[in-house]
This record gives structure tokens, sequence and C-alpha cells, in this order.
């Protein structure tokens, strides 16, 4: 209870004793308030304020009724005591910076900081490079492109099996370069790409999804058949023109690294299957198709690139059947 309610209170405790809960004047509040020690002029802690005019009758004559109460009324604060209120807070943030950082004990580790540790501990994302492989087809052009570290996003299409992944793995293989795979399903949507919450130890905590993990890495992220993806596909849209990207859920801006790139693969063009051959894919739509640089349509190896191919693989199991291949070639 602040002062002038307390001396509020003590004015109308003695009003009441003296007259009840009856009319009484200004004449006689001005005696009371003189018997109190109060100033007859009502300004000490503000009695008339409180007490006379929230309870006037009429003019000059006033009354407390029995279930009066008074209303507690907040006060400004003054400029200085506002100033020295932020200057205290700001301090306190200070305080808070400068404290030295003690590293948690693992018992005492929370969910979040072991996601980021976790998150840290992935160093090394370059494919393991297959000494089998036979470089052929579009092999030196996607290497160009991601050997310039340079954003320009690449579709690669082609018929099943004629090597199209296992290309762009090559390739990151021999320049040494971060690859993040992410196939896509038509079930596939923005939290498997760009990430969500999940549960570790007991707690919810955000998990960046395969495309942020690339962004942040400066990854090559190879997006494997892509022409089976729903519209959900088009949260891509900003990271496709080599943007940032506005991670909703957590707030946070996450921009492209140095380096990132995307290639995307598929069977069909992006127009769906017209002869039913690759069932499931989709008609994707223009926009997205459209923020490729560049799209190469990988054939089938050659006669000569299948027949070495083939006698590295039957040199691994060492087999010298060269006219067999040259046959099982024919």
């Amino acid at each position: 209870m602040s002062n002038k309610q307390q001396y509020a209170e003590q004015f109308k405790t003695a009003i009441i004793k003296q007259y009840g809960n009856e009319v009484f004047t200004a004449k006689q509040a001005n005696a009371m308030s003189e018997e109190l020690g109060f100033s007859k002029s009502g300004t000490k802690e503000g009695i008339y304020i409180n007490c006379l005019q929230p309870n006037t009758v009429s003019r000059g004559k006033y009354q407390f009724s029995e279930n009066h109460s008074f209303d507690v009324k907040v006060e400004k604060p003054t400029k200085e005591a506002v100033k020295k209120e932020v200057k205290k807070s700001i301090q306190k943030d200070m305080d808070i910076i400068n404290e030295p950082v003690v590293a948690p004990t693992q018992e005492s580790q929370p969910a979040v900081l072991q996601m980021a540790k976790l998150k840290s501990s992935i160093v090394n994302l370059v494919p393991k490079k297959d000494p089998q492989y036979v470089a052929w087809g579009h092999f030196k052009d996607i290497k160009s492109i991601l050997e310039s570290k340079i954003f320009y996003p690449i579709f690669v299409t082609g018929l099943s099996g004629n090597g199209k992944t296992s290309m762009i793995r090559e390739v990151c293989a021999k320049l040494k370069r971060d690859m993040v795979r992410v196939n896509i399903t038509v079930e596939t949507d923005e939290d498997d790409l760009l990430g969500g919450f999940r549960l570790v130890n007991g707690e919810t905590v955000w998990q960046d999804g395969p495309l942020v993990v690339a962004m942040k890495t400066g990854a090559v992220a190879l997006i494997d058949e892509v022409d089976l993806a729903s519209h959900k596909i088009m949260c891509l849209q900003p990271i496709m023109e080599g943007q940032p990207i506005y991670l909703k859920k957590i707030n946070e801006v996450v921009y492209p690294a140095d380096g990132f790139n995307i290639v995307a693969t598929a069977n069909t063009k992006g127009k769906g299957s017209s002869d039913g051959r690759f069932m499931g894919t989709n008609i994707l739509n223009e926009a997205f198709l459209d923020r490729f640089a560049a799209t190469f349509y990988q054939e089938y190896p050659t006669v000569q690139s299948e027949t070495k191919i083939l006698k590295k693989q039957f040199a691994l199991k060492e087999m010298n059947e060269d006219d067999f291949v040259d046959k099982l070639v024919k």
C-alpha cells in the first residue's frame, strides 16, 4: 500500500468514526484534516484527491459508503527513474555478455548443445572414390561446373541405370567436394528438405534438413529422382535462385556458403512419363524447372565406354575374357 493510500485510509477512518457513513461537509473535512496534521489545502499526500473528489454527493458535501474502498493508482515514474532503470538493465546485460563461458559437463549438457556437437562432428561429406569407375558422357562438363564453385544449378535427365547419380558422386569424389544427397518421393515436403523439430533425448530440438546443411557447408546438394516430387518442392525456390532461405519455424536466415550448388537427376524432363515407363513421376512446375541454368541429357554409354566398364569389372574378378566382353557388349 502506498503512502497516499495509507493517509487516505487514516482520513476515512477518522471521518467514519466521527460521522459514521453519513454525509459530511468540506468544512468538517478541513477540520479533520487539520486535526490529523494534514495541511488545510489537502495537498499532503493528495488526501482530497484520493478521498473527497471521488466521493462527492453534491457541492461541498461528501460521503463514504459502507463498502467503500480506494483504487490503487499507479504513479508514473519520473524520467530520471526510467533512465536509471535502463542503465541498470544495460549493465546487467553487459555483465552477462562478459561472463566467462564454462563448458557444461556431459551430464548437464542440454539436448540443444548435444545436437550442435553432433552436427559439428559431420566434417567429411566427400564421397568415397570408386576405383572401378569409368568417366564418360557429360562427366567433364559436370566436373568443370562443380570445380568452378560458382552457383550454377544443373538438371541431369536420362533413362534409368545410365549412371546419372554415380557420375555426380564420382565428380565430387574426384574434386574432393562435400556432397549431400537427398532422394525425393511424392511424400517429400518442406520439413524433409529444410529441416524441422525432432525429439532428441526427450527434448524437442531443431534439426537442419539436407538442403540447409549443404548451404551452410558449401556442399553440392544432389536432389535425386526430382521428378517424383509434388508441388511441395517449390519451397526450394529461393535456394534455386542462389538467395538466402528464411526458416520461419526458427526465425533464422541461412545464407549459402561459397561453393554451394544444386544438381538434380531425373528419368524424365519434368514433364511426366508419356509412355508410362516411369510411373509416379510428376509434371514439375515450370517456374521450378526454369531455375536450372543447364540441362544435360544422359545417354546410355557408347560401345567403347561400356566395353571399358566391363573389362574393369572383369579384371577386378581376375577374369580375362576379352572375347566374351566384346560379345556381351554386342
